[in-house]
């Protein structure tokens, strides 16, 4: 078994509060957060929350830049736990402003869900990517979601070739 973190008494600076749960005296306040603080395998799975990424890429970006960029923000969000629920490439637009001496930007979303602690990590990496020039990221309600795209139609069946055993044809 292994031995319980020992932890001073008092820190200066901890705030010594009543507990009046256990009507025992008193409890410093790391002691109340302390017990309500989960680990990862306590986390309940409803604390995924929606969020929406906006980012400009330079208007120097080719179309295989674009997919790099596209793919690399789809594998990070899956490096977080994520799950990717929609896509969409705005394309290129002009900026209100320039931005680092750039008058059009590429513009892509996503929308996905993740843990709240992922997402801040998450939101790090992107300030990181030297490829993209600007980014807005935010939490949205379910209710905000893309609409899903409308399923691809059915591809039509190739034509049956009949071919009739003996019938040959003549050109007479």
């Amino acid at each position: 078994m292994i031995a319980p973190k020992s932890y001073p008494e008092k820190l200066p600076g901890d705030t010594v509060l009543p507990d009046r749960h256990a009507g025992l005296g008193m409890a410093s306040r790391r002691d109340i957060l302390r017990r309500f603080k989960l680990n990862a395998s306590q986390r309940s799975p409803f604390t995924l929350r929606y969020y929406e990424l906006m980012w400009i890429l330079g208007s120097d970006t080719d179309e295989e830049g674009i997919d790099q960029s596209i793919e690399a923000v789809d594998g990070r969000i899956e490096n977080h736990g994520g799950t990717v629920l929609r896509t969409a490439a705005w394309g290129r637009r002009s900026l209100a402003y320039p931005i680092n001496h750039h008058a059009e930007g590429i513009y892509n979303v996503v929308q996905f869900d993740m843990e709240p602690e992922e997402a801040v990590v998450f939101e790090k990496e992107i300030v990181a990517d030297q490829a993209i020039i600007r980014h807005l990221h935010f939490r949205i309600e379910e209710a905000d979601l893309l609409p899903a795209p409308p399923p691809a139609p059915p591809a039509p069946p190739e034509p049956a070739v009949e071919i009739a055993a003996g019938t040959e044809a003549s050109g007479t």
